[in-house]
């Protein structure tokens, strides 16, 4: 029995409408985890180590799936495309374009993504119940995309566009609807943080809203017009449509960052004066004797250059070596600067920092991690950028040292030209920026103490510093001419640890100010917050893919299926962000490092290694009954501004 195709259309549209608020639900509800007071304070469960094995667990339950897939390749896919067919067939009169749309489906592609969920249920740390919730993530992400396959079909029906690029757009559509799936997943299985209590008291940010949606519409619509013209020549491609639409994310975003750094309006360079007014830098340190002695003396060198009156407050975090006496001997050899120790008990990063926000005096403190050097003129332009009233923090571009030479100091040069030379100057321009890291922030004082200083309980406490300020109204904003020497790890555990550690403070902070939950707040909420889950999640489906690809080539190689086709396919799929690191590098005349390009390859997977581990660090949360779920006082509907926004 067929209906009509209104009718049709009505019903499909309602399916997935209901569909996405069972979906959706999750994301605006506060599960009463955390006992903080959505400020300064975050109580959740400490993260846990992750052993290997689990990791290993992880990826040996892929291969499973990726070799059942194989093997019952013929069964799996028929089902799929049968309710496909089915859902179609009742919502449309025309069979023979819903058999073309099916026969061009790839289903194994959308049955891989759906294995990330089902491996992360058996390789998490938690009950049965729990691991049960989280595999029917899986089932509701096979759900939506048959939803959404439906509604694709049934939409292209009425364009009279071509057949052959429906499969190829769809691809696409259910990739982000992964993102979705795996926002879902992370606010109802792991504890954390409440949404932010800070009201937001900034204006609306229309103008940098609008010009991010029609700079996003413009490449979308490229990119629908790019997968119409490719569509023939890959539908026959095993997961070639998965990966072509990972690489149009990757390419996409790129090109947006482009287009704002070209159109978009961001701050002027600040104009010199020949104000100096005072400067107190905050410098936590938790058993740094071996290297407080040269921090300490870089930061000498950028105050005589300053030339204003800067204050260097070292708060010690209950060093349990000389940290204190080196520091003080250290200070003793100042000229420039005036500096102190401020001793402390070992209660952690964040209460040591605001022990010295508490005896810091002027309105502009900076923020210096105790391992880092800094360039001499790091200091000149900041009181121009904070003449701007609506300038709140102020950050730099981290390079590591020049003296080293590691494979991880490499590999760093490739990401900070992406990332502080490129994406985070397109993301200015609309005050799109989450993050001015630890490593050097500069900010108003008077604001971070009014909503309690630095967030205790959580990783990404910047990030948190920097979107917290955001909500008050005030822009973050990079200058290149602050220059900051990161100390890069060294030793593969080291830098495990670190990103660990970073990429699970993008999962607390996205917790704290997603849009859902503490409301919007410009770009910086809506847009880079959401590409935060998205990282989490197209981190891993690269992996998973390339896992199915090898075996394919093992098992049933072809002349379009064999593992130096895969190996290039994915090289290529990878290299679009790499390309434009090696552009900016060129451009910077930094020729150091650019002989190991080829090495991106290898240190990309081990991040997307390291971006899972995190999920698997994160403590899990009691499977508890949906009406018995406790959604905790909302009070950041209600709560009240502490200061009035900047003009």
């Amino acid at each position: 029995m067929s209906l009509s195709s209104p009718i049709g259309g009505l019903i499909a549209g309602a399916d997935l409408l209901l569909l996405m608020v069972v979906i959706c639900r999750p994301l605006f509800m506060e599960h009463g985890d955390d006992e903080g007071d959505g400020l300064a304070q975050v109580a959740i469960p400490a993260p846990r180590p992750v052993h290997p094995a689990r990791t290993a667990a992880f990826f040996a339950i892929l291969v499973l799936i990726s070799l059942a897939a194989i093997v019952w390749r013929v069964p799996l896919e028929s089902v799929y495309r049968a309710a496909v067919n089915g859902a179609a067939q009742l919502l449309l009169q025309r069979p023979t374009i819903v058999q073309a749309y099916v026969e061009r489906l790839h289903p194994i592609a959308r049955l891989l993504v759906a294995s990330y969920f089902v491996a992360l249920a058996f390789s998490l740390r938690a009950g049965m119940l729990r691991r049960l919730v989280v595999l029917w993530h899986a089932a509701l992400y096979l759900l939506l995309t048959v939803a959404i396959d439906t509604v694709v079909l049934y939409l292209g029906s009425l364009s009279g566009l071509p057949i052959r690029s429906y499969a190829l757009e769809s691809t696409f559509i259910v990739i982000a609807s992964g993102v979705l799936i795996m926002a879902r997943l992370i606010f109802t299985t792991f504890h954390l943080p409440r949404a932010t209590t800070l009201a937001k008291t900034r204006p609306a940010a229309w103008r940098e809203s609008v010009t991010l949606v029609l700079i996003i519409a413009a490449v979308m619509a490229a990119a629908g017009i790019g997968f119409a013209l490719t569509a023939q020549s890959v539908a026959t491609v095993t997961l070639a449509p998965v990966l072509l639409a990972l690489t149009a994310g990757s390419v996409a975003m790129l090109v947006v960052y482009g287009l704002l750094l070209l159109v978009g309006s961001s701050p002027p360079p600040p104009l010199a004066t020949g104000e100096r007014p005072p400067l107190d830098v905050i410098v936590p340190a938790y058993n740094e004797a071996a290297r407080i002695a040269p921090v300490l003396d870089s930061l000498e060198r950028a105050a005589a250059r300053y030339g204003g009156p800067v204050r260097i407050v070292v708060s010690d975090d209950g060093s349990e070596d000389a940290t204190v006496a080196v520091a003080r001997d250290a200070m003793a050899r100042f000229r420039a600067a005036e500096g102190s120790v401020l001793q402390n008990p070992h209660r952690g990063k964040a209460a040591t920092l605001n022990a010295a926000l508490r005896h810091a005096k002027a309105d502009i403190v900076i923020r210096f991690d105790a391992d880092n050097l800094l360039h001499e003129q790091a200091f000149a332009q900041l009181p121009q950028w904070f003449a701007d009233p609506t300038i709140g923090t102020v950050g730099g571009t981290s390079v590591p040292y020049p003296r080293d030479g590691s494979f991880f100091h490499r590999m760093r040069l490739f990401e900070v030209a992406l990332g502080f030379r490129f994406a985070r100057l397109g993301l200015m321009a609309v005050d799109g920026i989450t993050c001015i890291p630890g490593s050097f922030a500069a900010f108003r004082r008077g604001p971070v103490v009014a909503f309690g200083g630095v967030a205790a309980g959580i990783n990404g406490e910047d990030a948190d510093v920097t979107m917290q300020l955001g909500r008050l109204g005030y822009r973050a904003v990079i200058d290149r001419g602050i220059i900051v020497y990161d100390n890069v790890p060294f030793t593969l555990s080291e830098f495990r640890r670190q990103r660990i550690r970073w990429s699970r403070g993008s999962v607390h902070v996205f917790a704290r100010h997603s849009p859902l939950r503490a409301g919007l707040a410009g770009p910086r909420t809506w847009f880079t917050m959401v590409r935060m889950v998205a990282i989490n999640f197209t981190s891993v489906v690269r992996p998973i893919l390339l896992i199915h690809g090898a075996l394919l080539a093992m098992f049933e190689p072809t002349l379009l299926r064999n593992i130096w086709f895969v190996g290039v396919f994915f090289i290529l799929s990878a290299s679009p962000m790499l390309l434009v690191a090696v552009a900016v590098l060129i451009r910077e005349r930094c020729w150091t490092g650019l002989g190991w390009v080829i090495f991106w390859f290898p240190f990309a997977f081990l991040r997307r290694v390291f971006v899972l581990e995190s999920l698997l660090s994160l403590p899990t949360r009691p499977v508890t009954a949906p009406w018995l779920i406790r959604e905790g006082d909302p009070r950041w509907r209600h709560s009240q501004p502490l200061l009035a926004p900047p003009p």
